[in-house]
C-alpha cells in the first residue's frame, strides 16, 4: 500500500474528519463542563 496513494488519502479524510471534530467536540465539552 503506498501512502502517498489519492486513494488511501481520501479514505483517511473521510474517516479521519469526522473522528477529529468528535474529539474536538468531546475536549471543548469536558473543558465546558469542568468549568461549571
Amino acid at each position: 500500500m503506498n501512502p502517498a496513494s489519492p486513494w488511501t488519502g481520501g479514505i483517511f479524510v473521510i474517516i479521519g474528519t469526522p473522528f477529529f471534530v468528535f474529539l474536538y467536540v468531546v475536549l471543548l465539552e469536558g473543558k465546558y463542563i469542568s468549568s461549571f
